[in-house]
């Protein structure tokens, strides 16, 4: 059975690795990339399976770099980290908190790779 092929999108370089390390246990971490622009530009080429993206990154914002994908056909799956849900919660996308990384991340990849909005247990026991 092949691995979900997941990219990493983060321009803190410790975060990143935290996420490829929590990942790559359970998936194919195809790509890591550090500012929005390189994302859109990576995605395009590698088409993963799932975009696991931070929200703020220079040149784009996750967002950013989720609706120019959008906008070229390309409908590739986002899950955000985020300390700063509201941006996420506005517009209903599937996130996780930072804090809660290590005990959400595989899970919220894999409801997410099936089209199950992926909501953050912080946010939920609010």
């Amino acid at each position: 059975m092949n691995k979900l092929r997941v990219m990493i999108a983060e321009d803190h370089q410790d975060m990143c690795q935290v996420m490829v390390g929590f990942l790559k246990k359970n998936f194919e971490v195809v790509g890591a990339v550090h500012d929005g622009r390189d994302l859109v530009d990576a995605a395009a080429s590698l088409l993963p399976d799932v975009i696991v993206s931070d929200i703020s990154m220079p040149r784009l914002t996750g967002l950013q770099a989720m609706r120019e994908l959008n906008a070229r056909g390309c409908k590739i799956p986002f899950l955000f980290v985020t300390s700063d849900p509201d941006l996420i919660m506005q517009e209903a996308l599937s996130y996780v908190d930072k804090l809660d990384v290590r005990l959400e991340l595989v899970p919220a990849v894999e409801a997410v790779a099936l089209g199950t909005q992926y909501i953050s247990a912080r946010a939920r026991s609010q």
